[in-house]
């Protein structure tokens, strides 16, 4: 008899605060600071970058350009090292990650979050 446990989800709150649950895991992940938040969409920016050249490339040279998957995963890894709200990390196997995770348009949903949260004064999101 399988184990019950909840299924693999993201779920992007409207506080800005993101919530996990892998492999029965659950990690909470708070907003990103400024400076952290740069960083973050840096390493989007160029990896959308590098994605983008390599299609072109490989349409020019009629082969299949490469997945940026791992690269994806990479990034949510750090992601987590970084906003996980009790210091635990995703699992180092990224095989054992749910291939959801490697959707670039996750990317884009968690970064429209987490810029258009408003902000109350003292520095805590505003209720909706």
């Amino acid at each position: 008899m399988a184990a019950n446990r909840a299924a693999d989800e993201i779920e992007i709150k409207a506080s800005g605060e993101i919530r996990l649950r892998i492999e029965g895991e659950s990690y909470l992940l708070r907003r990103p600071k400024v400076g952290e938040l740069r960083r973050l969409e840096e390493i989007v920016d160029r990896l959308a970058e590098d994605e983008r050249a390599e299609r072109v490339a490989a349409k020019a040279e009629e082969r299949t350009a490469r997945s940026f998957a791992p690269e994806i995963l990479a990034w949510w890894q750090d992601v987590v090292e970084t906003l996980e709200s009790k210091d635990r990390t995703l699992p180092d196997d990224h095989d054992e990650l749910p291939a959801w995770l490697a959707n670039p348009q996750l990317l884009g949903d968690l970064r429209v979050c987490w810029r258009e949260v408003p902000w109350a004064p003292g520095g805590q999101p505003q209720k909706r």
